[in-house]
């Protein structure tokens, strides 16, 4: 089987023919539904990094007033945003351990989407909160 970044071939044509896209380019909608309907959602490894991201969105929120422990949150969470290209490397060489697919192509899209994106938007929820408690201040202060 041949496969495109990480999606063999054959599938990629039965997804697209079951979606109903007969042209060459995929708007933005049909793409994402194209990628939802391709990954392995029951994996262990994707649902973990699913359940990784709503935990740590749900400790950030609930940290909201501990500024120290949001500062350190934010860093952290800044790090992991940033070694997703190693991470991405590491996945295409090592997935038949823990995938059933490759989804780990030369672009990064993959990584982009399931680790670093949900990353960014913890990390503006993390500022966002930032941008509350330093308003606060300056009409304390005021």
């Amino acid at each position: 089987m041949t496969q495109t970044g990480g999606i063999d071939v054959e599938d990629h044509e039965a997804i697209r023919y079951y979606l109903g896209f007969n042209d060459d380019e995929m708007s933005f909608v049909e793409a994402v539904t194209y990628f939802l309907k391709s990954v392995g959602w029951t994996e262990t490894w994707t649902v973990a990094l699913v359940i990784f991201h709503i935990f740590s969105l749900i400790l950030v929120i609930s940290t909201r007033h501990m500024i120290n422990l949001q500062m350190f949150l934010f860093f952290f969470f800044f790090g992991l945003a940033y070694i997703s290209e190693p991470i991405n490397k590491w996945g295409s060489e090592n997935w038949s351990s823990f995938a059933e697919r490759n989804y780990f192509d030369d672009h990064g899209s993959f990584i982009t989407f399931m680790y670093s994106l949900p990353l960014i938007i913890i990390l503006f929820v993390i500022l966002i909160n930032f941008l509350r408690i330093m308003s606060d201040l300056l009409v304390k202060c005021g």
